[in-house]
């Protein structure tokens, strides 16, 4: 373990890939209570093992307090790896078919605390399970105005049922948000919905302050064709 809570002076933390296990991202969610000094943290491609989902939970029930009494962490990278990168390297072998999960249910809480923090940034979530956390989600978004930088590309909607509301809940409290300056939703099939696009077509019209929009990957129009990957509004 780190210690992080009692160091007042490390801005920056990059975990990238080091398998930090699930006491650290327990430990890093309770060091946000507490900590004014860390401006960055970068856990990106860590998974949590998923034989002790209580402990998983109580780690991610830690960031929600954390980040409702933090308001100086402004950049938080949680990113798990892509399919593609994961088909084309030999960890394949051990992510696929390893007892790993994604943040899944933790996220519901991850959006909890970012519902009322009022310092953070920039938020990277991608390929992450976001089946049981879209309604959180949608609140935050709602409610967060400090929030510019989303990225929320390649998500996972395992269960069929939910893949059809899972984007109009987020478009709906997207409608609400005026903070996003960037949004990256690229490669998230679940979202080639003609019914759902178009609410979330609607409340981007009215967005007062959002300017990229990343959609690489979407199959939109009669032809179905590939949008550009990005655009500016």
């Amino acid at each position: 373990q780190f210690a992080i809570g009692q160091n007042q002076s490390i801005s920056e933390v990059e975990l990238q890939t080091v398998d930090v296990g699930v006491a650290t991202f327990h430990e890093f969610g309770e060091a946000l209570k507490t900590n004014t000094a860390l401006r960055r943290i970068n856990l990106n491609y860590n998974f949590l093992p998923i034989e002790d989902k209580e402990a998983n939970l109580k780690a991610m029930q830690s960031w929600e307090e954390g980040l409702k009494h933090n308001n100086t962490l402004q950049v938080l990278e949680l990113q798990l790896q892509s399919e593609a990168f994961l088909l084309s390297s030999f960890l394949c072998l051990i992510f696929c078919f390893s007892p790993f999960y994604r943040l899944g249910p933790g996220l519901v809480h991850l959006f909890k605390g970012l519902k009322e923090n009022k310092g953070l940034t920039t938020l990277k979530l991608g390929s992450n399970d976001i089946d049981e956390a879209a309604t959180e989600l949608a609140e935050a978004l709602a409610h967060n105005s400090t929030l510019q930088h989303l990225h929320l590309e390649t998500l996972k909607v395992k269960r069929k049922e939910d893949q059809r509301n899972t984007f109009k809940v987020f478009s709906d409290g997207f409608s609400k948000n005026t903070g996003l300056v960037s949004l990256d939703l690229s490669h998230n099939k679940f979202m080639f919905r003609k019914e759902s696009f178009a609410s979330f077509s609607e409340a981007l019209g009215v967005h007062p302050n959002m300017k990229v929009l990343h959609l690489v990957g979407w199959k939109l129009g009669k032809k179905n064709e590939v949008t550009s990957s990005l655009f500016f509004l």
